[in-house]
């Protein structure tokens, strides 16, 4: 894929806004405060009524939307399931394995050697987000640890799958949230005590940080390689606190300073170097 300025904010700047759309899941789960498998499910309520009108949905489906969906729906759960039995620093860790397992796929499928620049900033990153949670890392069972690196390859799976020419990331979505609503049945005592700020949050939650950014996301891995969106998405890591800082008045580690410097470094050398090659690509065609 040639990239040019054009690409660049169908791509790599969709992806951006839609990081930034998914770092407010903790400040928005913390104002919501309730049961987050049943967070994840009351919100694919309005992430459906979302999508649905503004995708003009069409019955479609194939190996990869199946993949994409089950890659939804295991992003989605591993990781609250995670948090039960390991810390959250373990949990957020092992999420953000995904750029690693992209990388891996992205060699095998395609049978090429990971470039030596891809390597350094994955390594950059992934130092980038264990800083930031240094301080809460150990101390989790090993169960709690395999579910959450569970969440990372299913996270990888998003971006991988969804860049494939007959994936449709926008199906996976309204066939996993569909799914999801189903997890209700388990907690209906509870949704008929819900306050209505709880609800007034969950809605904000499905329709603007699934709904809303599952469009762009739609459209930006479409012109985005996966291991590049993959690593945008990290800015998920530094963004999350900052919401929950300003809204909430709860102190920025120095951790999470350090940490968020690396990874925002990695995601712009990252950036700048696929525009290198693509104007390599360029030249070389012509």
């Amino acid at each position: 894929m040639i990239k040019t300025k054009s690409t660049f904010f169908k791509g790599e700047f969709l992806i951006f806004l839609t990081a930034t759309l998914w770092s407010f899941s903790a400040l928005i789960a913390k104002l919501a405060n309730l049961n987050p498998i049943l967070l994840v499910a009351l919100r694919s309520f309005f992430a459906l009524a979302v999508l649905l009108p503004v995708v003009k949905f069409k019955f479609k489906l194939n190996w990869h939307i199946v993949i994409g969906t089950l890659c939804y729906l295991g992003n989605n759960i591993s990781y609250y399931i995670a948090l039960d039995y390991t810390s959250a620093g373990n949990a957020i860790l092992l999420c953000y394995t995904a750029p690693i397992f992209v990388l891996i796929w992205s060699s095998l499928y395609f049978k090429k050697k990971p470039a030596f620049m891809q390597l350094f900033v994955l390594f950059l990153t992934v130092i980038g987000v264990v800083i930031i949670f240094y301080s809460d890392i150990g101390g989790g069972a090993i169960l709690g640890d395999i579910i959450a690196l569970i969440g990372g390859l299913s996270f990888s799976g998003l971006f991988f799958v969804n860049s494939l020419p007959k994936s449709s990331s926008i199906h996976s979505t309204i066939y996993g949230s569909f799914i999801s609503i189903l997890f209700t049945l388990f907690f209906i005592p509870e949704v008929i005590a819900m306050p209505a700020m709880s609800w007034l949050w969950v809605a904000v939650m499905g329709g603007v940080e699934i709904g809303l950014a599952y469009i762009f996301f739609d459209k930006g891995i479409k012109n985005c390689s996966g291991f590049n969106a993959s690593l945008i998405s990290t800015i998920e890591v530094i963004l999350g606190p900052i919401w929950v800082a300003v809204f909430l008045h709860e102190p920025i580690g120095i951790y999470t300073i350090i940490g968020g410097v690396i990874i925002l470094a990695s995601i712009i050398t990252n950036v700048l170097y696929e525009k290198k090659q693509a104007r390599k690509r360029n030249m070389t065609a012509v």
